[in-house]
């Protein structure tokens, strides 16, 4: 009788727990891959799609029609067109982690750093009676020719702990909580030539540009879980979703001007323009992905490998934070007072794509 219940005990004690205050029930069976050494590397190749909010700098109108006077001018309606903005391409990027598991009770603990950058160019020109009107300069100026360039970089630390653990025979779950640390860098160039104003070709020589940039930098807690359906022969259907709030630190510049070059008349120095600022608000996150891995063990069980692909999202609410200089007239001599109308964009940026996974546990 002593033996069984001895060997009861035993059996108890594999499939359960005490816990700090010496209440013993069911433990959750650790479901993680481990090597000989406990530390684990992997590297992500990512092909992936940016978009953003804010990026549309003009839109045409098919046939313009522009009131003038003496000392001022207005676009008149009715204003038919398309509105031009960038749009990001694919591109590649990076994923790298190290992690190591804990002697005590398998949880672990990871570092991993994402890159990601795209960029993107376009442009529009319009001849008579159509023409291209500026949404980035701060006048609604016809103009023959507009070309934009964009820049997106992307960087990203997280920090998180975790455990595996089976919730049945075929279903295990990875709790994780952590920091989050991203870098959001967004920078629009557009350039405009050939003002249009009917009747008036003397001040088709005059060229505009406009600089806008946005970077933000912000840090805080994260937390999700990744759940795995094991399929067999190694092959599992892994899905995962994370969420974080960070308080974010974000600057923003605009920089415009026009440039006058009319023969034999005399106008006053270049229009020229720079706003900054900088501000401290809270950006919401959220990462999802869904795919299939393979895996095994190799070198008797020393080491294990995992190679996988999935769908990946990444989102950030309200990260894009470029400056909006809103509509005003301007008179045709440049020299009446001017009142200028800034405001934020706040948009949001996303990265979607492919990633692919290559992890070793030794």
């Amino acid at each position: 009788m002593e033996d069984r219940i001895t060997e009861l005990e035993k059996e108890m004690q594999e499939v359960g727990v005490t816990n700090p205050q010496g209440t013993f029930g069911a433990g959750f069976t650790f479901a993680g891959t481990e090597g000989a050494n406990g530390w684990y590397i992997w590297i992500d190749p990512l092909y992936w799609h940016a978009k953003a909010g804010a990026t549309e700098y003009a839109y045409s109108d098919k046939t313009v029609s522009v009131f003038v006077d003496q000392n001022d001018y207005f676009l008149r309606p009715p204003i038919e067109g398309r509105v031009k903005d960038d749009a990001f391409g694919w591109d590649w990027g990076l994923r790298v982690g190290l992690g190591s598991y804990f002697f005590h009770d398998n949880w672990d603990v990871n570092i991993n750093y994402t890159w990601f950058e795209s960029n993107d160019s376009s442009g529009t020109t319009k001849i008579e009676p159509s023409a291209t009107i500026s949404l980035k300069l701060p006048d609604s100026v016809p103009w023959r020719h507009a070309r934009s360039h964009h820049d997106l970089n992307y960087n990203n630390v997280n920090l998180e702990i975790g455990r595996e653990y089976f919730l049945s025979r075929t279903i295990s779950a990875r709790p994780e909580i952590g920091l989050k640390s991203s870098w959001l860098y967004d920078r629009q160039n557009v350039r405009y030539s050939e003002i249009f104003f009917p009747n008036l070709p003397q001040f088709s020589n005059i060229n505009g540009k406009m600089k806008d940039k946005s970077v933000m930098w912000g840090l805080g807690p994260r937390m999700g879980v990744t759940v795995n359906g094991y399929i067999g022969d190694g092959f599992s259907l892994v899905g995962r979703i994370t969420g974080a709030l960070l308080y974010s630190y974000t600057r923003s510049s605009m920089s415009a001007g026009i440039d006058v070059n009319i023969p034999n008349v005399n106008l006053p120095a270049p229009i020229r323009m720079h706003l900054r600022s900088t501000e401290h608000h809270f950006v919401p996150t959220a990462q999802m992905m869904l795919g299939l891995i393979w895996e095994t063990y190799i070198n008797d069980k020393r080491q294990h490998i995992t190679l996988g692909a999935g769908y990946e999202v990444e989102y950030f609410w309200r990260a894009n934070q470029t400056l909006l200089a809103g509509d005003t007239t301007t008179s045709l001599d440049f020299s009446l007072p001017r009142r200028l109308s800034v405001s934020k964009a706040s948009e949001d940026i996303m990265f979607y794509g492919l990633t692919l996974k290559a992890r070793l546990d030794f």
